[in-house]
């Protein structure tokens, strides 16, 4: 990956982005050759305050000073190289997404590799190295060489944490980068974050204990066995102080974010009725909150697709029906009407040669009537499909007919005004069928059919004196009505109290519908 690559634009850049958009991949080898630069600075320190404790000739000291930035200085040499050869994968065009697959684990590991390779050098080399430079200055003597050691493996594990931390935290912006150009993101294997508490906390704890041992030592009182029980000594009580502190810290941070990772699980198998616990007030409860939010959006986004689907499949099943029943309706009716006809015309062109012209006038008379019964079945077949007058007049002289065809007295309120088709169509047949169930089951005397446009919307009312208990549930006539409502954006209600008949009530939405008029 070059480092002219555009970074992803974001509100607020960080230090980890700048520093990325500014160095690109070169950002991890200055990464540890500064590290290395940071562990001579805490090396020099430790070597004064030793040089304190247990005096030395000035020029022992200044002769002690310079091996350790030369042996340093090599070490982040040879580090910088290996993380350079490491940051192969990161280096190059990255066109297919197998690149991209390799860049994405590099980055990964980039933190664990550079801590591993960091140890490496300072047991293969820089501890040989500096322990013979101490030895040669204060003697083979085994305090000075335990302090030394001690020296180095404090020096070495606090190095080593801060820059697995720091590393964990500058590869985020190439992670950013990669993610966006990934089709999926492949399986990687890096330090977990609990480890990094657990190592970082008693690290730091006890380099801190031991170094203020060791400050607390009487100038010129020399490295003895005592010196060596009190440093290691701190350190013991530091450890086992921390450890238990780091293993708390760890768990009481991990354990909200368990929860929000098996709430994310969820999530992607469509499961929204557990909740995240909010458990604490703080940014993770933050966090908690806004996924119980986003879920719950997500639920009733599911409920919703849940019901258009079975409202189409209620509806594509009462399509089906109902073509059955006009087909059956024709095949009962008009069509064997016809066909008698046929019949009838037959019979008389083979017998009009003998039929008296009086005969012959009552056969076409009857004809004349039969063909006419026909027209009006085949009409009223129409008619339930949809009724001309709608398309011609609108739907208020639509509701007027419907009223005269009634069972029972209808009073019928609609405004003249035309409507769009679908909504004329739509509030037509709630009212059909509502009075269709008022003449079958309400035992009704009196019934009311309501219009009226407000707010952009237009309401249908359908209300009878009847015994009530009608119900919109599956199966029925008015569950068909509710999906036919939903269909086109609206909402049916019924209230039907036993006792106290019926109403029902279609509430319909006129914009986004062009008009009739």
């Amino acid at each position: 990956m070059s480092e002219d690559t555009p970074n992803q634009d974001t509100p607020k850049r960080g230090l980890a982005d700048r520093l990325y958009a500014r160095f690109g991949w070169k950002i991890w080898p200055g990464l540890a050759a500064a590290f290395w630069a940071f562990g001579l600075f805490l090396a020099e320190i430790t070597t004064v305050n030793l040089v304190r404790i247990e005096p030395v000739s000035v020029g022992v000291t200044v002769g002690l000073c310079i091996s350790m930035a030369i042996v340093l200085m090599i070490a982040g040499i040879i580090n910088a190289v290996v993380a350079t050869r490491f940051c192969a994968p990161l280096r190059g065009s990255l066109m297919s997404q197998e690149q991209l697959a390799a860049a994405w684990r590099t980055a990964i590991a980039l933190p664990l590799q550079l801590g591993r390779v960091g140890s490496a050098i300072v047991m293969l080399w820089v501890t040989p190295t500096l322990g013979l430079a101490f030895a040669l200055a204060y003697g083979w003597r085994p305090p000075a060489l335990i302090y030394v050691t001690f020296g180095i493996v404090l020096i070495t594990a606090v190095t080593v944490s801060a820059l697995i931390y720091a590393a964990a935290v500058l590869v985020r912006p190439v992670l950013t980068e990669l993610q966006h150009r990934l089709d999926a993101i492949p399986s990687s294997q890096t330090i977990t974050l609990r480890t990094r508490l657990i190592i970082l906390i008693p690290t730091l704890s006890v380099g801190a204990t031991m170094t203020g041992a060791a400050l607390a030592q009487p100038t010129g009182s020399g490295i003895t066995t005592a010196t060596i029980v009190v440093i290691v000594g701190t350190a013991v009580f530091a450890l086992f102080m921390w450890t238990p502190v780091a293993v708390m810290f760890a768990h009481s941070l991990l354990s909200p974010l368990a929860d929000l990772q098996a709430a994310t699980q969820r999530i992607g198998k469509g499961d929204y009725s557990q909740p995240v616990p909010e458990v604490w007030a703080d940014e993770l409860g933050a966090v908690a909150n806004s996924l119980n939010d986003a879920m719950k959006g997500l639920s009733e986004r599911q409920q919703m697709a849940r019901e258009v689907r079975e409202s189409r499949a209620r509806i594509v099943a009462a399509a089906d029906a109902s073509r059955k029943r006009i087909e059956r309706n024709i095949h009962d009716g008009a069509q064997q009407r016809l066909v008698a006809m046929a019949l009838d015309v037959r019979i008389l062109q083979q017998t009009a040669s003998t039929m008296s012209p009086d005969e012959l006038d009552a056969a076409l008379e009857q004809f004349a009537e039969s063909l006419k019964e026909s027209l009006a079945e085949l009409r009223d077949l129409a008619r339930g499909l949809h009724p001309a007058i709608l398309s011609t007049d609108g739907l208020a002289p639509a509701l007027q007919q419907l009223a005269t065809r009634a069972k029972v007295p209808i009073s019928v309120t609609s405004p003249p005004d035309r409507f769009p088709e679908q909504i004329e169509t739509t509030a037509y047949f709630v009212a059909a069928e509502a009075l269709a169930n008022v003449a079958k089951y309400a035992h009704a005397s009196h019934a009311t059919v309501t219009a009226a446009q407000e707010n952009g919307h237009l309401s249908i009312e359908i209300a009878d004196d009847g015994v009530g208990g009608a119900s919109a549930s599956s199966g029925s006539g008015l569950a068909g009505l509710a999906d036919r409502v939903a269909a086109i954006g609206g909402k049916l209600t019924v209230d039907s109290e036993y006792g106290k008949g019926t109403r029902i009530i279609a509430d319909l939405p006129l914009n986004g519908w062009r008009s009739n008029g």
